[in-house]
């Protein structure tokens, strides 16, 4: 197995900067659509609190700007908002193919909890790796995103 490397990461809703672990989340950017909130309330599963305290909400598109290729992607999700089951559901695509249907992240994790997903094989052909966050009941959100390649792909911007 190839190991994977960084390509870049997304801190979600915030105009600063933030780490998880080694790894700094750059300032929300490439994307279009959604709003911004935040939270002061400690996150569960997590050591570092502050990519998970922000959020961008509402439906959202993320066009990255990437070297064609193959990459996995973390998408980093937390409830910072809602504290019960069914009152949030969306839907998250990755290059067009649905990554999460009919997402409850209270139901999932509970409130103020970290959650992670990765989205393996997304092959970008065009130059810009898309995130697609769609609104079923209440606003998608998400608070930040990593991009890893194992074939030697790069932020082209």
């Amino acid at each position: 197995m190839r190991q994977l490397s960084l390509v870049h990461a997304i801190n979600s809703g915030s105009t600063s900067a933030a780490k998880i672990g080694e790894i700094t989340y750059h300032p929300d950017n490439f994307f279009t659509g959604g709003s911004l909130s935040a939270t002061e309330d400690p996150i569960s599963g997590t050591v570092d609190d502050a990519v998970y305290q922000t959020e961008r909400y509402g439906d959202t598109t993320y066009e990255i700007p990437v070297s064609n290729g193959v990459y996995t992607v973390a998408l980093h999700l937390v409830e910072i908002f809602h504290q019960t089951t069914g009152a949030r559901t969306f839907n998250i695509s990755v290059e067009g193919s649905p990554a999460l249907s009919n997402l409850d992240l209270y139901k999932l994790a509970g409130h103020d909890t970290a959650f992670e997903y990765w989205v393996r094989n997304v092959n970008v052909q065009d130059g810009r790796l898309s995130i697609a966050l769609r609104t079923v009941l209440e606003n998608a959100t998400i608070s930040g995103i990593t991009i890893y390649s194992d074939s030697g792909g790069r932020l082209t911007q």
